[in-house]
């Protein structure tokens, strides 16, 4: 039960993952056209006469929004490989657990069988002394 909730969360980080490094990659896609000159429905917002220092100070807000992104998918590789440890952990732990119960079950079955020929033992010398 709780594996199973790891792994949709697990799921559930690597798609913001890929969507985070989607976002990435539009945004460093919009700079690119941006910086070269070309234009882009999504860069020209109807003004396109900036100055130096405008573009400069647009350069650095999309270069501080690539360093927030790329943080956050670091962040989110490490909660990934965070989670992998623990998924790997619960399994041992639930094969631990099973071969311990395994153990235990064979243990049972071969004591039950050892009580049932004791009961046929006492039950056949019942017979006889009757």
């Amino acid at each position: 039960m709780e594996l199973g909730r790891k792994e949709r969360e697990m799921e559930q980080l690597r798609r913001e993952n890929q969507d985070l490094k989607t976002r990435l990659a539009e945004e460093i896609s919009r700079m690119r056209h941006f910086i070269t000159g070309q234009s882009s429905e999504v860069i020209s917002h109807g003004n396109t006469d900036r100055t130096p220092s405008e573009l400069e100070m647009l350069l650095r807000v999309k270069e501080n929004e690539v360093d927030y992104l790329q943080k956050e998918i670091s962040c989110l590789q490490s909660e990934v490989q965070s989670l992998s440890k623990e998924k790997e952990t619960a399994y041992e732990r639930y094969k631990e657990a099973y071969v311990e119960l395994s153990g235990m079950k064979n243990r049972s079955q071969l004591e039950m069988g050892s009580l049932k020929e004791h009961l046929r033992l006492a039950n056949a010398a019942l017979q006889e002394g009757t």
